[in-house]
């Protein structure tokens, strides 16, 4: 299961809740608040973000808080898998057992939107239970793989809405 909360919605009640399954998570909505007056999203961090609930794997971009190594270790140190997404630059990924760069496989990038949800189910589906045996390498390439063929279909549309606009 992954839950991807925007703005806090997921707190760690919900999460409790999902008891004794394995679980991924989207740390963006843990890490910003909107200002009361005039709505401004800001950095911050929010309870999940200081005391991370039990979680398999969890998912944050390098642009999501100014403090995201830090962040990314709370939520190691608790026992999740967690993935720094760097875009063109690839992913860190942390556990107790230590911290491994995994570059990015070359793409012309279209739309970078829901780039990391994608690559967060993908990594919770292939380090939960149904794949344990089959190790941390073969997941990070069957998302790589999806990633490339997601992002060729979306650009032999886009070259056929160019075609038909010309």
């Amino acid at each position: 299961m992954y839950v991807g909360p925007v703005a806090g919605e997921c707190d760690g009640a919900l999460l409790a809740g999902l008891r004794g399954r394995f679980v991924g998570a989207g740390l963006q909505g843990w890490l910003r608040r909107t200002e009361a007056g005039d709505g401004r999203v800001v950095p911050a961090l929010l309870p999940e973000a200081l005391e991370p609930p039990p979680l398999g794997v969890a998912v944050v971009s390098e642009l999501d808080h100014p403090e995201v190594e830090l962040v990314a270790g709370r939520f190691a140190a608790a026992g999740a898998t967690v993935a720094i997404t760097r875009g063109a630059r690839g992913a860190t990924i942390l556990s107790r057992a230590g911290r491994l760069q995994v570059p990015a496989a070359q793409a012309v990038q279209v739309d970078p939107t829901g780039a990391g949800d994608v690559f967060g189910v993908m990594l919770t589906l292939h380090l939960g239970p149904a794949w344990y045996g089959y190790g941390f390498a073969v997941s990070l390439l069957v998302v790589v793989a999806l990633a490339l063929y997601l992002l060729d279909r979306k650009l032999d549309r886009l070259e056929y809405e160019t075609y038909m606009l010309q």
